[in-house]
């Protein structure tokens, strides 16, 4: 399953406050959670209209984040932390 955790597109640097449906069904379910970082897909829809432009989109897979022992809390704060440090990789290349 896929999920966008902070639940809307963000029009400014930096994550949103990340909402916790996707990480407690990761929890109760026990499977990990696979952080991935996206950049690049603001030109491509802006927010607010349908027009769809070409843009370069770059992405960066973390590493898997067990739920096995973690709380939700925990886990969403562990997982924003994989997405920033993944993004910080991006932001490099």
């Amino acid at each position: 399953m896929l999920i966008f955790p902070e639940g809307t597109r963000n029009q400014g640097p930096g994550l949103l406050k990340f909402k916790r449906g996707g990480f407690l069904l990761a929890h109760r379910s026990g499977v990990p959670v696979l952080p991935v970082a996206i950049k690049g897909t603001a030109e491509i829809m802006k927010k607010g209209t349908i027009l769809i432009r070409p843009s370069t989109v770059r992405f960066s897979v973390g590493r898997p984040i067990d739920t096995e022992g973690v709380e939700e809390q925990e886990l969403r704060e562990r997982t924003r932390e994989a997405i920033e440090m993944e993004l910080s990789r991006l932001q490099k290349a």
